[in-house]
């Protein structure tokens, strides 16, 4: 059919008609990292709520991964301190060779050899210093490579399709789930 007016011919201006709407936006969901789905939590048609679980990648790589970047990072930072005790022993070695050059007791070969150990050893602290801060920035990149996957709704709709299943290897990047987004709605 065609236009009409409301039933009970009221409501001047208003018109009722068929139309076919449209969504806003589809949104294509896909894993920072590739890997194996371990789960899809949505089916196609599903209403889903910004920030729900969709779907996981496994993670137990990761996890592991975490795991003895957390053991290396502990390592390192042990490594500081030990780096830190030694310079402090070769200050105290230097400083005491110094007071024996004021007494003329200790040959300038003595002196300049405890000066370069302890020059050395603040140059092990340092290069401790940083391998620990690498360590733990490399921790953080794993934990952050674990947190992609989880696979969250970006905004409330609808799933549209669900492009991969349990098992399934995806490369990152790859979409896994289709959402369209409901309000607002075209009229077309």
């Amino acid at each position: 059919g065609g236009a009409r007016g409301p039933p009970g011919g009221g409501g001047a201006g208003l018109v009722q008609a068929e139309a076919v709407t449209t969504p806003y936006r589809g949104l294509k969901v896909a894993a920072g990292v590739g890997g194996v789905l371990a789960a899809v939590h949505v089916d196609e048609g599903d209403e889903v709520s910004e920030g729900q679980l969709l779907v996981e990648l496994k993670s137990d790589l990761l996890k592991a991964s975490i795991a003895w970047r957390e053991a290396q990072a502990e390592a390192a930072e042990a490594q500081v301190e030990a780096e830190k005790a030694a310079s402090e022993l070769c200050k105290i070695e230097y400083e005491r060779a110094q007071k024996l050059d004021e007494e003329g007791v200790i040959t300038e070969q003595d002196l300049t050899k405890a000066r370069l150990d302890h020059k050395e050893a603040q140059y092990r602290v340092s290069q401790a210093e940083a391998a620990a801060k690498a360590n733990r920035r490399a921790e953080e990149l794993e934990r952050a490579r674990l947190r992609q996957t989880r696979l969250m709704a970006p905004r409330s709709g609808q799933v549209l399709r669900v492009l991969a299943w349990p098992g399934e290897a995806v490369d990152a990047y790859e979409p896994v789930v289709q959402v369209v987004a409901l309000d607002p709605l075209f009229v077309i």
